[in-house]
C-alpha cells in the first residue's frame, strides 16, 4: 500500500470513498467504478477505462440478489429422448414435432435415391421437406432391415499342414503334462506358505516368552539384591537413629 501511494496509485478503498455521480458508467449491465480524479467525463471513461488504476466491478441484474453463475447451464438440465428440458410439461413437449434436418447439398442424392428405390421415395421426400420424424425413420430402417445370416461352413478354419496335424496327440499330451505340473506346483506352494504362516506365530510367541521370563527374573534378582544384601545397599538413606 505504501508503494502504491508513493507511485501515485490511489487504493480501491480511497477510490470508492471519493465517488461522485459522474464516476459511474454502464457497459452491458455492468458498472465500473473508478476514482473521481481519474476521469471526470463518463463518455471518455466508457471508451477508455483507466489503465493501471484501481477499478471496482459491480454487477446489476433485473432480479434482485440473483447472479448469473447461480443459474445452471442449459446442457446440465435433464432432458428427454428428444432433448426437451424436463422443465417443459409433457403435454406441451409431446405436441412438438421433431424432424430431421439435412443440408441442401444432400438433396440431389436423396432425390435420386427415392427415384431408384420406389418404396423409399416417400421417406426421401419427407426428409428433403424436413417432415421426416423419428418414428417414420424407424419404420423406414426396419422395413429394409434383414436378419443376419451366418454360414459357419463358409468360415475358414485355421490352416495346418499335414505334419502339424500329425503332432496333435503330442501337443495335447504336452498340454496335459504342463497343466499337471502347474497343479502340483500350486499345491506345493500352498502347503509351503500355509506351513510358514502357521509356524511363524508360534516362533514369535516363543521368543516373546523368553524375553518376558528374562525380564521377570531380572526384577526378582534386583529385589533380592536390595533386600537381602545390606552391605551392598549403596543408595540407601542413612538412618537418623530416631526410627524404631
Amino acid at each position: 500500500m505504501a508503494l502504491r501511494t508513493a507511485l501515485g496509485w490511489p487504493s480501491v478503498r480511497g477510490s470508492l470513498g471519493r465517488l461522485t455521480p459522474k464516476c459511474y458508467w454502464a457497459l452491458g449491465g455492468t458498472r465500473y467504478v473508478a476514482s473521481s480524479s481519474t476521469f471526470q467525463d463518463p463518455a471518455v471513461a466508457a471508451i477508455r477505462p483507466p489503465v493501471g488504476r484501481p477499478l471496482g466491478h459491480i454487477m446489476t441484474h433485473d432480479r434482485p440478489y440473483w447472479r448469473a453463475n447461480w443459474e445452471k447451464e442449459d446442457r446440465e438440465l435433464p432432458r428427454d429422448q428428444y432433448g426437451v428440458p424436463a422443465q417443459i410439461p409433457p403435454e406441451i413437449a409431446t405436441t412438438i414435432k421433431f424432424t430431421y434436418h439435412v443440408p441442401p447439398q444432400y438433396y440431389p442424392f436423396l432425390k435420386k435415391l427415392g427415384d431408384d428405390t420406389p418404396w423409399m421415395k416417400p421417406y426421401c421426400d419427407k426428409l428433403i421437406m424436413g417432415d421426416l420424424t423419428f418414428p417414420e425413420f424407424e419404420e423406414m430402417f426396419y422395413r429394409a432391415a434383414k436378419p443376419l445370416r451366418i454360414y459357419r461352413s463358409r468360415i475358414p478354419k485355421p490352416y495346418r499342414t499335414i505334419e502339424e496335424q500329425s503332432k496333435s496327440e503330442e501337443v495335447m499330451w504336452e498340454s496335459a503334462w504342463l497343466s499337471f505340473r502347474q497343479r502340483v506346483n500350486g499345491d506345493y506352494d500352498t502347503h509351503h506358505y500355509f506351513r510358514e504362516v502357521a509356524l511363524a506365530p508360534w516362533i514369535a510367541f516363543y521368543f516373546a516368552y523368553l524375553w518376558t521370563d528374562a525380564h521377570r527374573q531380572y526384577r526378582i534378582d534386583m529385589k533380592l539384591f536390595y533386600l537381602e544384601a545390606p552391605e551392598l545397599k549403596l543408595n540407601w538413606v542413612v538412618p537418623r537413629g530416631d526410627l524404631v
